[in-house]
């Protein structure tokens, strides 16, 4: 993947919601709310806060180096994903992976988007012509902020 200029970043923000998925019924969760007031404040610094508030693993690309000025009061996590990534001129995704074991340490986000690119290409390669057209012509322009992007986008 190409490094974006600097007026064309791109925040990655990957969301795994647990490392280990257990097969089962699980009643329905309420989504994580965050609340939160920055001024000028780096991304990094904000989904630090973020991923506190929730347990929710958020990985920055090592590019984005925006600052921005939020307020969160309650807000769903996603929607607070969709206004940091706004503010900063930026993208998110959203990913679950599911493995055997936790790894030690949270991936960084550039090994996260590696395996999500790899997952990703397998997926659209199957893909019949027919089914890959209509994607393409149902993906928003611009900056991942279309409806309808790929799995796990968020736009």
């Amino acid at each position: 993947m190409p490094v974006p200029t600097c007026r064309a970043q791109a925040i990655f923000v990957l969301l795994a919601l647990g490392y280990c998925l257990v097969a089962g019924a699980q009643p329905a969760a309420t989504p994580p709310t965050v609340s939160l007031t920055a001024t000028e404040a780096p991304v990094r610094t904000i989904t630090a806060s973020l991923q506190e508030q929730t347990e929710v693993q958020i990985a920055v690309t090592a590019w984005t180096d925006a600052t921005v000025s939020v307020q969160f009061d309650r807000m769903p996590l996603d929607d607070a994903m969709r206004a940091l990534a706004e503010a900063a001129e930026a993208s998110w995704m959203r990913a679950y992976i599911i493995e055997r074991k936790p790894p030690d340490e949270p991936y960084s986000a550039e090994t996260m988007l590696s395996v999500l690119s790899d997952v990703r290409t397998a997926w659209f390669e199957g893909l019949s012509e027919e089914q890959r057209q209509a994607l393409m012509g149902g993906w928003g322009g611009g900056r991942n902020r279309g409806q309808g992007g790929g799995p796990g986008q968020g736009g």
